[in-house]
Parts: C-alpha cells; structure tokens; sequence
C-alpha cells in the first residue's frame, strides 16, 4: 500500500462516523470543501490526533510547505492526465495522451524526492520515491523519453495539420455551419488521400482523430506508433496509481491551513489542544470561525467548560443572545480537535470523544404536529447509536410544540443521555427546566461592552437568573432600577 503523510486506519463501525448532517448544522460544509469534510466525518484516535497536530505545525512554517505545495500541484495534473488517458477513445488518443501522463508521474516522484529530509512525516514518501521500483521507473523514462518526442512529432504535426487546416483557420471569413462543412470536407480529402474512407459526423470537437483516421495514421507510421506502444506497455506496470491518494490527503491539509490562515488574518487565535485523559472539554475565548461567512470581523468569544459533573447541560437566555453561536463554536471546534486539526482559541484541553451528535430545529416543512414526530425520530436515531464517549448538541428541540408538551420532552430525553453516560447540551427557551439537578448555561450582557450589546454565555446555578435577566430587559430596567423600586435601596 502507497504510504501516506499518516497512515491508513482500518475501518471503524459506521456509527463511529460524523454524519454529514452536523456539518450542514454548523456551517462546516461552508468553511471547506466536500473532500475535507468526508475526511474530517472520521474521528481520530488519540495518536493520530497527536501525529496530525504535528503535521500542521510542520505545514505552518512556509519553507516547510513549500515542497508539499509543489507536490499537490504534480499530483493534480498527474491525476488530469491519467483521466484524460483513461477516457481516450482511439489508439491515437491513448499512446499520446499516455506519454504525457507518464511525464506527469515522473514530476511526482521528482516532488516526492524533493521532500524535507529532517521531517518525520515524509520518510514514507521518500522511501517510496527513492525505492527499487521508482528509480527504475526514472531510468527507463529517461532512457526512453527521446525517442518518445521524437514518434510523437511527425505524428502530431500531420495530425494537427488535418485538424487544424487552413480552412478551419479562416473563422473569420467564414459562419460557423460553414467552418464546420469546411473543416468536414477538408478531413475527408485528406483522409482519402490516405486510402480512408470518412463519414462525417458533425463538429470535430477535440485535436485527436476518429477511429477510421487513428488506424491511417498508425499504417502511415508504424515504426513511431510500434514505439509508443512498447513504451507504454513498459512504463504502465511501473506506475503506482494509489498515489493520488496522497493528493486527497495533501488537500485536506491544505484546505485547513488555508482557514488557520484566515483566521489569523483577522487576529481570531488558534491553538492545538491538549489531550484530555478524563472526561472534559475546557476551552478559552473559543470562537466561532463560521462566522466569517457572513463577514464578521469583530466575534465575540466565549469560554467552553464541560466536565463529568457537566454532562447534561442547558442552555437558556434571551433571543439574540448568541445561543447559536455558542453551539456551534462547541460543535466546529470538537470536530477540527477530533480530527488532529488546530482550533479557534487561546488553548483548549479536550477528551478524544468518539462520536459527535448535533440536532438542530427544521424548516417550515411541517406543522406543529408534523414537525414535533419529525424531531422526535431524528432524537430517537440519535440515541440509538449514541454510545457513552459521544457529545451531543441539541438546538432548540422539540420548540414548535407547546411549552409544556417541549418542557416535558427535553427533560425526558435529558433524563436518557444522562443514563446512556454520554455529554449533550440542550439549547432550550424552556425556562421551567430549572431545578431538575442539570448545569444551567445562560446568556448575560457583557459588562466589558460599552454599549451593553454583547453576550456572553457564563454557567449559573440557576435559570431564573437568565429568566430574570430576560424580564429586566423586556422593561428596559437594571437590577439597581429594580432594587429601587422595591425599595432596597
């Protein structure tokens, strides 16, 4: 098997897998591109966590990346070649296109070779590139390219000249449906000339010949094509196409540091976690990166901290207040931490939970009633495969139904995570949970914002202080307001 910058995992149960669903919830399909996001659907282990942390370190520093920069753009037109040389159609199309896809693969192992030595990550690949099979592969491109070059030339240019004929040229003397009878007429003379019968069939569409042309031009130059044929019956066997899969590793990593580099332009921190042996997710001024997309500069952090006493969690304050906000800044940075990638904060410890969960409220689609049993088959999915080490974030579940029948539910579907042993978070406008022995979050105006626009979210013992805090701004009062009214003060 082809080494990678890793290694290869073996298969995990699928339920280990990260849904494609919580990274529409949060916005991360939106933040990278789908080849990442099917990578990232894949928790780490904790080594791999460790193994990947180092190779965004590495990647950090430009003159480190800078060879791998180069190599992602050999594997990228190595894989343009090879499926240009897999879709010909003619024996013609398949020799040229092959040598060029050859010329390709030796610019891989050329980028390959160009690794730096001193990184650890790269061993594999330079083993591979300077290996038996490579370096006799670089020989007997070398040994054989010349006389390559030199069959493909009268091939090409006679071709090109059949394609390309004076006719053609003339576009602008000429309509488009006479361009095209022109050219017809024209490749039918000479194909003629060959001892080839053409039936034209439309608009030529490419430089390569058809199939009736293809074999004229291999009975005009036996010897050439003779050549190219055992050129590429020699170099196919030598040529590992399993390393494209590099390149899918290579862009996930790419793909992420061009984010990192985002973020730092707009001075939003970023950090790599430490691993967390007990059960915990504790991080400082987190930010939530999805944000951007809408073109945010200035996002207001807010501290992440969940411990085993923390497991079941809620989430309650006034609307506008950064609820969602606060979710998904959980929710994105779990899965870049999970995935060996650095997150958006100071520092961070987290545990290497094994699943992540998110439920967030669907559109206007159904009714009250139709929306509640909608909601409460995709809860019930969840806690099917949900297995202890998961982190579940719920955003307003069960919120298009009446207050009581919601209250009733949140707190019965709380009940079940807390006994399955897993840690989840309900976002919840249900006020009346208080009291029921789970860690309440809340939002509170920040007092460091002058214009008391800002929220933050703060763990309290108690709901009714984010009710209370909902009341005092629903009337424009301050608590000193209240106090003197009642006469405390």
């Amino acid at each position: 098997m082809f080494p990678s910058l890793l290694w290869f995992r073996e298969e995990r149960p699928s339920e280990d897998r990260i849904a494609a669903q919580v990274f529409d919830d949060v916005n991360l399909d939106r933040l990278l591109p789908a080849p990442t996001v099917k990578k990232m659907q894949d928790p780490c282990s904790p080594e791999e966590i460790v193994a990947r942390q180092a190779i965004f370190r590495k990647l950090s520093d430009e003159a480190t990346s800078a060879p791998y920069e180069a190599l992602e753009l050999a594997l990228a037109a190595y894989s343009r070649t090879q499926d240009a040389t897999r879709q010909a159609k003619t024996e013609y199309e398949t020799l040229v296109l092959f040598a060029e896809n050859a010329k390709k693969y030796r610019n891989v192992l050329l980028a390959l070779r160009d690794l730096p030595k001193d990184v650890p990550f790269s061993r594999g690949l330079l083993d591979f590139a300077n290996g038996e099979e490579s370096l006799k592969f670089l020989a007997d491109f070398d040994q054989a390219i010349g006389n390559i070059d030199a069959c493909l030339k009268p091939i090409c240019t006679l071709n090109s000249d059949i394609v390309l004929s004076e006719v053609t040229l003339r576009a602008e003397e000429q309509s488009p449906a006479e361009i095209e009878r022109s050219a017809c007429e024209t490749i039918s003379e000479l194909a003629a000339a060959l001892g080839i019968h053409v039936v034209p069939s439309g608009r030529q569409k490419s430089l390569f010949p058809d199939g009736a042309l293809s074999d004229g031009l291999a009975q005009l130059y036996p010897e050439e094509f003779a050549v190219l044929r055992k050129f590429r019956a020699d170099m196919k066997p030598q040529m590992k196409s399993e390393v494209l899969l590099l390149r899918e590793e290579l862009q996930f990593y790419t793909s992420v540091c061009d984010l990192i580099k985002k973020a730092q332009n707009l001075d939003i921190p970023v950090c790599f976690p430490a691993i967390a042996k007990d059960r915990k997710y504790r991080a400082t001024r987190a930010h939530d990166i999805s944000l951007t997309l809408k073109g945010e500069v200035r996002i207001v952090p807010n501290d992440i901290d969940f411990s085993e006493r923390d497991r079941v969690c809620f989430l309650t304050g006034a609307n506008g207040g950064g609820k969602t906000t606060y979710i998904r800044t959980i929710a994105i940075n779990l899965i870049l931490f999970l995935t060996g990638c650095p997150i958006f904060a100071d520092d961070a410890e987290i545990y290497p939970f094994r699943q992540v969960f998110t439920h967030f409220t669907t559109d206007e689609r159904f009714d009250s009633s139709g929306r509640l049993f909608d909601e409460q088959k995709r809860v019930d999915q969840i806690l099917a495969i949900a297995k202890n080490d998961a982190f579940l974030l719920l955003n307003e579940t069960f919120s298009g139904t009446d207050d009581k029948k919601g209250r009733e539910l949140t707190l019965a579907y709380s009940a079940k995570f807390k006994e399955l042993g897993c840690f989840s978070l309900f976002v919840t406008h249900f006020h009346e949970v208080n009291d029921h022995g789970y860690t309440v979050f809340n939002t509170v105006i920040d007092v460091s914002d002058d214009n008391r626009r800002t929220f933050r979210i703060v763990k309290s013992d108690s709901l009714r202080s984010s009710y209370a805090a909902d009341i005092l701004k629903k009337y424009a009062l301050t608590r000193d307001d209240l106090a003197r009214r009642l006469g405390k003060r």
